[in-house]
């Protein structure tokens, strides 16, 4: 049964910023159709609380499991069960929490503003996310996002005061190659990307969201830090 629960809340996590994003856009039709059903004013609010209980069912199962555990005697048959349960549903949260933040800044990427891109309206014009990441550049260590789309890899940075993305760079998919890195003392589970458009710049991604970047020329030299 965990399998399936777990599968079913993390489809409707990742699918969750984007309804809430059709629900913004079209507020006004749905204020009136919801209230013509007769829904108390203001009509959407139906829907926007509907589409969040399952989140805060999830919060409360964990803590609710662990109370009813609290009252079973040590020997209960129940009681095995109630503790897995009661793990599933926090790891479940935590996941499920996790999943929505990181749907929701795709989101913000593909749909908002980024500063210095002029390929269109936004990002979107590129297609979907397909990855997501933080990453650290060198010899600095600015932190630095990448953005993969299905054919094209882009860097953004975050501005000053955190309130928008700052177009960096992007690259033709075909036009990069990705070579895994053998661990050092420096970093683990790298990969360095290079190609035609990055000529004089090697690119050091790191495991979970800690990458490196380091510039190299094309003989491998360490090079000073260049923008792309």
């Amino acid at each position: 049964m965990a399998p399936q629960l777990q599968g079913v809340h993390k489809t409707y996590c990742t699918n969750h910023p984007r309804a809430v994003c059709i629900l913004e856009k079209y507020k006004d039709e749905l204020n009136s159709f919801m209230e013509c059903q007769g829904a108390f004013k203001p009509g959407i609010m139906v829907l926007t609380t509907a589409l969040s209980k399952p989140f805060r069912r999830l919060d409360k199962y964990a803590g609710m499991l662990q109370e009813y555990e609290r009252h079973l005697d040590e020997g209960h048959p129940d009681r095995g069960d109630t503790q897995r349960s009661s793990h599933v549903y926090k790891e479940l949260a935590s996941t499920c929490g996790a999943i929505r933040r990181q749907k929701e800044l795709e989101l913000e990427v593909v749909t908002g503003r980024v500063h210095g891109w002029e390929g269109g309206d936004s990002l979107g014009t590129l297609g979907e996310v397909v990855r997501m990441g933080s990453v650290a550049l060198l010899p600095d260590h600015r932190d630095r996002y990448l953005v993969l789309f299905p054919a094209t890899l882009v860097m953004l940075s975050v501005s000053p005061r955190m309130s928008a993305f700052i177009f960096e760079g992007n690259y033709p998919l075909s036009s990069i190659q990705v070579t895994k890195l053998e661990d050092g003392d420096h970093y683990k589970n790298a990969f360095e990307v290079s190609g035609d458009a990055l000529t004089s710049l090697g690119l050091i991604i790191g495991g979970e969201g800690a990458a490196l970047w380091r510039p190299r020329d094309t003989h491998g030299e360490r090079l000073p830090r260049t923008l792309l």
